[in-house]
């Protein structure tokens, strides 16, 4: 699917909050993890995280004409996921899309603004992605679209990871979001500058953290917040000394 093949997709989709999975929900977004190859990750992952940490998805959804209800009713078309933790920090999770809507950036862009936008209601005072330090890429990415390193990290057997961190309004300000319309984006009525900005930007992080959904720990460039020790990680770094040492993680749940 190319770009400029999206808008009528996109004229059919519509945004959902979710802080509390219904049934109906969690099998809509099981499917949805199965479908983008990583099975695992509602079970193992959502579902435990859910119980322990305030946790917000902002989904894009389709709904089928008829019947309104019942199985196959609702299909997410990308996820946007952020967990809350102490200090009022949000660690984010770069977008989702699923398999035909990896190059729908417009759909991508709108994702990443009501994200940032519910954190800015929800009183987040920073949003944090944790790159690895030794990816110029990411950093170049990172604080293009406003995240400065924060002096925290996290520092793992497989690598040492840095905090990038913005403030929602900051990161809206500088990806060009705060006053563009919906519409506008989903279709890219958007100068073709900015389109590239967002490209990178959704690319970049997306392909950073794909060996996390593949299982290649050693690999991974970018973690995902949705692991729980990291929201509730107190402050490490201050002054640019390494945080606590997370020795053997399994990303999936235990320790080697």
């Amino acid at each position: 699917m190319h770009i400029d093949n999206c808008s009528s997709r996109n004229e059919f989709i519509r945004f959902e909050i979710i802080t509390e999975f219904s049934t109906d929900m969690k099998a809509v977004v099981a499917k949805f993890f199965r479908e983008i190859g990583a099975p695992h990750v509602m079970r193992e992952i959502i579902e435990p995280l859910t119980c322990s940490a305030r946790t917000i998805f902002v989904a894009a959804v389709s709904d089928r004409p008829w019947p309104p209800r019942g199985v196959g009713a609702q299909v997410i078309e990308g996820l946007a996921i952020a967990v809350i933790g102490e200090g009022n920090r949000a660690f984010l999770t770069p977008v989702l899309a699923s398999p035909q809507n990896v190059t729908n950036v417009g759909l991508v862009a709108v994702l990443t603004k009501k994200l940032f936008e519910t954190m800015n209601k929800e009183s987040v005072q920073s949003m944090i992605y944790l790159a690895r330090a030794d990816s110029a890429l990411l950093a170049h990415i990172l604080t293009q679209a406003g995240f400065e390193p924060s002096g925290e990290h996290v520092i793992t057997e497989r690598a040492n990871f840095v905090h990038f961190a913005a403030h929602p309004v900051e990161g809206l300000k500088r990806l060009g979001l705060a006053e563009r319309r919906i519409g506008d984006l989903l279709s890219l009525s958007i100068e073709p500058s900015q389109i590239s900005q967002l490209s990178l930007y959704h690319w970049g992080l997306s392909a950073a953290i794909q060996n996390f959904w593949k299982d290649r720990i050693d690999e991974v460039f970018l973690l995902p917040g949705l692991i729980d020790w990291v929201a509730t990680l107190p402050p490490g770094g201050i002054g640019g000394t390494p945080g606590p040492k997370i020795r053997g993680v399994d990303f999936r749940g235990g320790a080697e």
